[in-house]
Protein backbone atom coordinates (compact mmCIF):
# COMPACT_ATOMS: atom_id res chain seq x y z
CA UNK A 1 0.00 0.00 0.00
CA UNK A 2 1.39 3.02 -1.00
CA UNK A 3 1.68 6.63 1.34
CA UNK A 4 -1.50 8.46 -0.58
CA UNK A 5 -3.59 5.00 0.05
CA UNK A 6 -2.81 4.93 3.70
CA UNK A 7 -3.75 8.35 4.00
CA UNK A 8 -6.61 8.18 1.90
CA UNK A 9 -7.57 4.85 3.93
CA UNK A 10 -7.20 6.98 7.35
CA UNK A 11 -10.27 9.03 6.05
CA UNK A 12 -12.76 6.00 4.96
CA UNK A 13 -11.40 4.29 8.19
CA UNK A 14 -12.79 7.65 10.53
CA UNK A 15 -15.62 7.70 7.85
CA UNK A 16 -16.82 4.58 8.60
CA UNK A 17 -15.88 3.99 12.59
CA UNK A 18 -15.07 7.95 13.89
CA UNK A 19 -17.77 9.84 12.39
CA UNK A 20 -20.68 10.46 14.41
CA UNK A 21 -24.12 9.23 12.06
CA UNK A 22 -25.85 12.05 12.45
CA UNK A 23 -22.65 14.11 10.96
CA UNK A 24 -22.89 12.08 7.86
CA UNK A 25 -26.30 12.88 7.57
CA UNK A 26 -26.15 16.13 7.62
CA UNK A 27 -22.90 16.42 5.22
CA UNK A 28 -24.07 17.19 1.87
CA UNK A 29 -20.83 17.10 0.01
CA UNK A 30 -17.51 15.36 0.08
CA UNK A 31 -15.98 18.37 0.95
CA UNK A 32 -17.54 18.36 3.78
CA UNK A 33 -16.96 15.18 5.01
CA UNK A 34 -12.91 15.60 4.20
CA UNK A 35 -13.17 18.71 6.69
CA UNK A 36 -14.82 16.90 9.17
CA UNK A 37 -11.96 14.35 8.96
CA UNK A 38 -9.45 17.43 9.50
CA UNK A 39 -11.67 19.33 12.19
CA UNK A 40 -12.50 16.01 14.08
CA UNK A 41 -10.33 13.29 13.11
CA UNK A 42 -6.72 12.43 12.35
CA UNK A 43 -6.38 13.93 8.94
CA UNK A 44 -3.06 15.66 9.61
CA UNK A 45 -1.68 11.77 11.49
CA UNK A 46 -2.95 9.94 8.60
CA UNK A 47 -1.26 12.26 6.45
CA UNK A 48 2.13 12.00 8.50
CA UNK A 49 2.20 15.14 9.23
CA UNK A 50 2.81 16.40 5.25
CA UNK A 51 0.56 18.88 3.63
CA UNK A 52 1.48 17.50 0.31
CA UNK A 53 0.27 13.87 1.38
CA UNK A 54 -2.64 15.37 2.37
CA UNK A 55 -3.73 16.74 -1.14
CA UNK A 56 -2.60 13.81 -2.51
CA UNK A 57 -5.10 12.18 -0.08
CA UNK A 58 -7.69 14.33 -0.89
CA UNK A 59 -6.92 13.27 -4.52
CA UNK A 60 -7.50 9.73 -4.14
CA UNK A 61 -10.59 9.95 -2.18
CA UNK A 62 -12.39 11.97 -4.89
CA UNK A 63 -11.51 9.82 -7.51
CA UNK A 64 -12.69 6.89 -5.13
CA UNK A 65 -15.95 8.65 -4.32
CA UNK A 66 -17.40 10.05 -7.98
CA UNK A 67 -15.39 6.75 -9.56
CA UNK A 68 -17.97 4.40 -7.04
CA UNK A 69 -15.00 2.24 -6.37
CA UNK A 70 -15.70 2.32 -2.95
CA UNK A 71 -18.15 -0.48 -2.06
CA UNK A 72 -19.40 -1.63 1.14
CA UNK A 73 -22.36 -3.29 2.98
CA UNK A 74 -25.58 -0.87 3.46
CA UNK A 75 -24.42 0.05 6.94
CA UNK A 76 -21.31 1.64 6.37
CA UNK A 77 -22.19 2.81 3.00
CA UNK A 78 -21.69 6.60 2.07
CA UNK A 79 -25.51 8.02 1.81
CA UNK A 80 -26.50 8.25 -1.77
CA UNK A 81 -27.74 11.77 -1.18
CA UNK A 82 -23.48 12.82 -0.88
CA UNK A 83 -22.56 11.14 -4.04
CA UNK A 84 -25.54 12.67 -5.75
CA UNK A 85 -24.87 16.30 -4.60
CA UNK A 86 -24.25 19.23 -6.19
CA UNK A 87 -23.58 22.59 -5.79
CA UNK A 88 -25.96 25.28 -6.36
CA UNK A 89 -25.55 29.25 -6.36
CA UNK A 90 -26.30 29.26 -2.94
CA UNK A 91 -24.72 26.56 -1.58
CA UNK A 92 -20.84 27.50 0.27
CA UNK A 93 -17.85 25.72 -1.27
CA UNK A 94 -15.48 24.20 1.57
CA UNK A 95 -12.38 25.67 -0.27
CA UNK A 96 -10.41 25.72 3.53
CA UNK A 97 -9.72 21.59 2.68
CA UNK A 98 -7.06 22.63 0.22
CA UNK A 99 -6.01 25.92 2.70
CA UNK A 100 -2.56 24.52 4.37
CA UNK A 101 -2.98 26.98 7.11
CA UNK A 102 -6.50 25.01 7.89
CA UNK A 103 -4.61 21.77 7.67
CA UNK A 104 -1.80 23.00 10.52
CA UNK A 105 -4.71 25.13 12.96
CA UNK A 106 -7.06 22.30 13.60
CA UNK A 107 -4.32 19.79 14.24
CA UNK A 108 -2.82 22.30 17.05
CA UNK A 109 -6.43 23.13 18.35
CA UNK A 110 -7.20 19.29 18.86
CA UNK A 111 -3.58 18.61 20.95
CA UNK A 112 -4.87 22.07 22.60
CA UNK A 113 -8.66 21.02 23.83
Amino acid sequence: MSYVESAAEGFWDYVREGMPKDSLDNCTSVEQVILHWVMYGDAVADCSFNYHLYLSAIADIFAQWHDGRWVEGKETAIPDSIVRARAKRSDRIYGEIFDPYTFVVYDKWKRNR
